[in-house]
Parts: structure tokens; C-alpha cells; sequence
């Protein structure tokens, strides 16, 4: 779909017909056949899209932890769970969510308009009063169909379409499917 590499795939070559001639066996020969059948069969799956996702715990006093809501909510970020030190004297809370990692890198937004990236957005919706550590954490499934036009799955493909300058025609089976 975009050239990216693939997890979880096996295919199993069952039967193939090959030239008797051995000039006509050759790597030249097989691989580009072999090639056009697997992304024939890739496509004729299901193919879903996963994306990398950190985890972010994030500091920040009570009155300013709006501004880290109002930051998931730009960014795609996942809300997990949130506890406060206020039992203890300190007026901080401690918010645990998920974020995309390409949503926390710089960009530019559907319009093509500079977005900043996730530490930036942060800082200016809190006021420079909230502070984060990311890690990864583990890798999520894109919602929508990747070959469905305008679905989330689908937008990002062509982001790195775009980014690759690829064709921006998503394949079909049927470009694959050699007739006999």
C-alpha cells in the first residue's frame, strides 16, 4: 500500500509453473512473477494499517490540566488514567495517556498549514507549566479500511504516499491478477 515494511505476513507458494528451458528459469524470470502474486494477495486480504504509540506521563499543576486535554484531544491522544498529589500537600497531577507517535513529531496539518509538534503544543496550552516523558509503548490498528477513500487508515497511507512520491492511486487486485 505505501512500501512500508510488513508484520505478521507468511505466504505459502503452493504450486507454481515454471519454463522447462533453464534459460528461462532464472531469477529474472521468478522474482517479479513471485512479487506481483504476493501484492495480488496482499490485496485481496484485509490489509490493516498499525501506527506506534508512546506513552506519555505528564506533570502538571490542577489549574493547567485542561490545557493537557484540550493537547490529547489535537493530537489523537488517548486519555488512560490521571492521579493527584494533593493528599500529600502538592497541587500536581500525574496524567498517563497514549499518543501516536507521528502526531508527536512537527509537520504540516490536511491544509498544509505548520503544525508544532506535541511537547510544543503542550507547553503553549498550559503555559509552560506541564512536563512530559514519552516512551514507546506498543504498536495500535489504524481505524477504517486502508482501500476505503477518506477513512483514517486510508488519509495516512496517503500522507506517506505523498511523503515517498508515490502514485497516489492506491492499487488495485486487478493491476496484480495476470490473465491466463
Amino acid at each position: 500500500l505505501c512500501d512500508e515494511p510488513l508484520r505478521g505476513v507468511r505466504i505459502n507458494i503452493i504450486d507454481a509453473k515454471i519454463h522447462s528451458d533453464p534459460a528461462h528459469r532464472g531469477p529474472g524470470q521468478i522474482i517479479p512473477a513471485t512479487v506481483r502474486a504476493c501484492y495480488g494477495a496482499l490485496l485481496s486480504a484485509s490489509p490493516v494499517m498499525y501506527e506506534p504509540m508512546y506513552s506519555v506521563q505528564i506533570e502538571v499543576p490542577i489549574d493547567s490540566q485542561n490545557g493537557v486535554f484540550n493537547t490529547l484531544g489535537m493530537v489523537r491522544g488517548e486519555f488512560i488514567e490521571m492521579s493527584d498529589k494533593t493528599d500529600i500537600g502538592i497541587p500536581l497531577c500525574s496524567i498517563k495517556a497514549f499518543i501516536p507517535i507521528v502526531e508527536t513529531l512537527k509537520g504540516k496539518d490536511e491544509n498544509g498549514k505548520d503544525k508544532g509538534d506535541f511537547i510544543g503544543l503542550l507547553r503553549g496550552e498550559t503555559k509552560g507549566k506541564a512536563f512530559a516523558v514519552m516512551k514507546f509503548s506498543h504498536w495500535q490498528k489504524i481505524n477504517g479500511n486502508p482501500l476505503i477513500k477518506d477513512s483514517l487508515s486510508n488519509k495516512v497511507i496517503m500522507n506517506i504516499r505523498t511523503r515517498k512520491r508515490m502514485k497516489m492511486d492506491i492499487p488495485s487486485f486487478n493491476d496484480y491478477y495476470d490473465k491466463i
